[in-house]
């Protein structure tokens, strides 16, 4: 029940923020990416987003760094610096 309890309170969050968007991806990265039944859930809640997790435990830190990249780095950024493991809804 708590699992299904965080995912229903994601999904309202999803929907706060989203607010009718075209939004078609769903990215999750941290502590919860890593766990199958969480991302399964949030899958099957979230039928009309394609949902994955990301396999770097700190994507979000990487997206920060990567917003003041020209600041302090002339060199191109790498194409795939974080890879994506898509989550079924099953």
């Amino acid at each position: 029940y708590f699992m299904a309890g965080l995912v229903y309170k994601q999904q309202q969050s999803l929907r706060y923020v989203l607010n009718g968007s075209d939004v078609s991806q769903l990215l999750v990265d941290g502590g919860f990416s890593g766990n199958p039944i969480f991302m399964q859930l949030l899958a099957q809640r979230n039928p009309g987003m394609e949902v994955y997790a990301a396999e770097l435990p700190m994507a979000s830190a990487l997206g920060a760094a990567l917003v003041i990249h020209p600041a302090w780095n002339t060199n191109p950024v790498p194409r795939h610096l974080v890879a994506l493991t898509r989550c079924m809804a099953d």
